[in-house]
């Protein structure tokens, strides 16, 4: 497993991601040595599952949310989580929503890509986006995800710079949303990978994607109203089933094209 052969610490931000967490971890214990999750007043499950594997790590948020949607601290833990992993023989560090996974054809690519990142002494890596839909939510089996779910749409909005070589970066800070850097800091060069992908699995039915809409929607803090900052969680449900539906539709292709 890649997790034998590189030394990669992956942080995660998380909010009642039970549904979706069991799918997940099968990702993160095949990458990971140690996975830390910063989780904000979850209150269905999540805590409790995920302490129950010693290589997973629950921490509260730094700053206390009030169980309330807060980019700035999101942008807080994601722009300085890394900093810790500093000189400490850790060779990557990946940084990611709960619903996002880093992969590559196959796990033997997989750790070629990550080989090619360790000796080019790259600062950043910019996965590619797919995202993932499905007409009926998963059920748990034996297996990864994308082999379940398997219909798959490239989106370059979400190619976000989530893989970090905490050696060679000095700073870094994300722009609201983290999809970008708002700044680095760093003698070496950032990489755009086309055959590393960033597995995003948002549309799990449209009921699933409405339903975390609209409890994401109640969380929505003064801060990020004031901001204008999680405006997306404010629009009607027929733009949801919009973005559903194009997802669905053409242009999309089954992932088994992707990884032949």
């Amino acid at each position: 497993m890649i997790r034998d052969q590189f030394n990669i610490v992956w942080y995660v931000v998380c909010w009642n991601e039970m549904r979706i967490l069991p799918f997940m971890v099968k990702y993160w214990g095949q990458v990971a040595r140690k996975v830390i999750v910063f989780d904000d007043h979850s209150t269905d499950g999540t805590r409790e599952y995920l302490s129950a594997f010693e290589w997973i790590e629950v921490r509260d948020f730094p700053i206390d949310t009030h169980g309330q949607l807060r980019d700035d601290i999101n942008v807080e833990i994601k722009s300085n989580c890394w900093k810790e992993q500093k000189d400490k023989g850790v060779d990557f560090v990946i940084i990611s929503d709960v619903d996002e996974v880093v992969w590559a054809k196959n796990t033997e690519n997989l750790s070629k890509e990550f080989e090619f990142f360790k000796d080019s002494h790259f600062s950043v890596i910019y996965p590619t986006c797919f995202e993932f839909g499905s007409e009926w939510f998963p059920q748990y089996a034996s297996g990864l995800l994308h082999e379940q779910v398997t219909r798959c749409k490239c989106n370059h909005f979400y190619d976000k710079p989530m893989i970090i070589n905490p050696n060679v970066v000095d700073d870094l800070k994300y722009v609201p949303g983290c999809h970008w850097l708002d700044y680095i800091k760093t003698n070496e060069c950032a990489w755009r990978s086309s055959s590393l992908y960033l597995f995003h699995f948002r549309y799990l039915s449209l009921n699933y994607v409405l339903e975390r809409k609209h409890s994401i929607q109640a969380r929505v803090s003064k801060y990020n109203k004031d901001h204008n900052y999680g405006y997306q969680y404010f629009k009607d449900d027929s733009f949801v089933k919009g973005l559903y539906d194009d997802m669905m539709g053409p242009g999309s292709q089954d992932v088994s094209e992707l990884l032949a």
